[in-house]
């Protein structure tokens, strides 16, 4: 019974940890202005405004 306790509270350990570090990962990624990624979907509306498209 005891080794059943301490499988339970080792997975719970786990589980925060898990949770822990993703969302400590996730605050330092949106902290980060630099992770603007180059294609933006205001860059490529800008660019569609201003490239009129040929019609075939």
């Amino acid at each position: 019974m005891k080794v059943l306790l301490v499988l339970t509270a080792l997975s719970l350990v786990a589980v925060l940890a898990a949770v822990g570090a993703l969302l400590w990962r996730l605050r330092w990624h949106l902290r980060r202005p630099d992770a603007v990624p180059p294609n933006s979907a205001l860059e490529v509306q800008a660019a569609a405004e201003r490239e009129p498209v040929e019609k075939v």
